[in-house]
């Protein structure tokens, strides 16, 4: 075995980075990387996987369907095609197939995603202003009470009626972030 499948296979036993090159006598963790990148390998989510854009003709797939614990596994493409069972066309049905199951698992924070962002193009595009904030709904609200100028009090208050599809909440919040911001 030599020291590349020793190093993957350590990787896929569940050892961490710093565990593999400690066993395989590594002084420094990037001396293992740097030769691993020399050997065509890339490291992706603390996990080497041999880099698609190599020489070698190879396919990225993801593999498994828990979408929290998919690793990324290397497919030669010229092994898959060479198979009496497996063509590049089943080879290519199988990634579909795999992507559109991702979709699916994920597609009701996938939505929100898109709904959020044309939420905010829709804003920007028919208002100079842009609401850029973490969604904290999640989270128990408490009343905050503030002593502002009445003067301001009474702009702001024509400032929120005059931009009404947003909260007061979201406007205020994003004055002061914008303000902080501005003033680091």
């Amino acid at each position: 075995m030599n020291k590349i499948d020793k190093i993957l296979d350590l990787q896929e036993q569940g050892f961490t980075r710093q565990e593999i090159a400690k066993e395989l006598g590594y002084k420094r963790l990037d001396s293992m990387t740097r030769y691993l990148k020399k050997q065509g390998y890339i490291l992706v989510d603390n996990k080497y996987v041999l880099d698609a854009n190599t020489k070698s003709n190879t396919n990225i797939a993801n593999t498994g369907t828990n979408t929290t614990s998919n690793t990324l596994e290397v497919i030669d493409v010229n092994t898959v095609a060479n198979t009496q069972t497996n063509t590049i066309e089943q080879f290519v049905k199988v990634l579909d197939n795999k992507i559109v199951e991702l979709l699916r698992s994920d597609y009701d924070i996938l939505k929100e995603m898109i709904d959020r962002f044309k939420k905010n193009m829709e804003v920007h595009n028919s208002s100079n202003i842009t609401i850029d904030l973490i969604d904290d709904r999640h989270l128990k609200q408490y009343p905050k009470a503030v002593r502002v100028n009445e003067f301001v009090w009474e702009d702001w208050t024509k400032f929120c009626v005059e931009h009404n599809k947003f909260s007061k909440k979201e406007l205020i919040s994003m004055a002061l972030k914008e303000y902080m911001e501005k003033h680091k």
